[in-house]
C-alpha cells in the first residue's frame, strides 16, 4: 500500500506554501541523513521517503516510522494529510 504526494509550492496558495517552507525549514530537511533508521528492526511500520527540491537542491530522507525525529513530525504530518492512496 502506497501512499503519495507530489507538492508544488508555487502551486498552493501563498499561505499553505510558506506553511510547507517553514515545515522544512523547521525540520533542518537538508541537513538530514538519508537514511533514518530505527534502532531495533520492527515489522508492520510505516516507511516514508520524502524529497525536496529547492531551487537547485535535493535531498531524500528515507525514514522509519519509529525513527521519525520530532523536528520531521509536522512536516510529515502535513505531507500525508495533502496525500492520496495510489
Amino acid at each position: 500500500m502506497r501512499l503519495r504526494a507530489t507538492v508544488q509550492t508555487a502551486a498552493l496558495p501563498a499561505e499553505e506554501a510558506r506553511e510547507i517552507e517553514a515545515l522544512v525549514a523547521a525540520a533542518d530537511f537538508f541537513n538530514l541523513p538519508p537514511i533514518l533508521s530505527a534502532p531495533r528492526p520492527g515489522a508492520d511500520r510505516f516507511q516514508y521517503e520524502i524529497t525536496v527540491e529547492d531551487g537547485a537542491r535535493s535531498h531524500t530522507v528515507r525514514v522509519d516510522e519509529a525513527a521519525v525525529p520530532a523536528t520531521l513530525q509536522p512536516l510529515l504530518r502535513r505531507l500525508t494529510r495533502m496525500a492520496s492512496w495510489g
